[in-house]
């Protein structure tokens, strides 16, 4: 008998999002605990149309918050998050995280339809 060990998934020096979490609101995106950075780019597309992508920080250095997505503005979907940088001792990554966007904020106009005759309700 053969017993596999679990298969982890490694998003490298991006500490968060998590891969594969779903998301709202205005989502911090922070490197991973004891990397320092000293050039990079960190951007992101959705999956269904991934040449529109959108640069969140064009020189990502330091350590810590590196940049924010604010999902309000963005329609419910899957996203991919890519870092590509370099680290303070002089190591390239590419590193990226999925992420939903889901839950009741989406962007863009919202539209209410009414069918049928209007027919005005007052109370006694």
């Amino acid at each position: 008998m053969t017993v596999n060990p679990p298969v982890t998934v490694s998003q490298g020096w991006i500490g968060s999002p998590v891969d594969h979490s779903q998301v709202s609101g205005i989502v911090p995106v922070t490197v991973a605990s004891g990397t320092t950075l000293t050039s990079g780019t960190l951007s992101y597309y959705p999956v269904a149309n991934p040449s529109a992508v959108i640069t969140l920080n064009a020189n990502t250095t330091g350590s810590g918050q590196i940049g924010s997505i604010d999902t309000t503005t963005l329609l419910n979907g899957t996203y991919y998050l890519v870092l590509n940088a370099t680290d303070s001792t002089g190591k390239t990554q590419s590193n990226g995280a999925w992420i939903v966007v889901g839950g009741r904020l989406q962007a863009g106009p919202r539209y209410h339809y009414s069918y049928g005759p209007h027919v005005p309700v007052r109370s006694p």
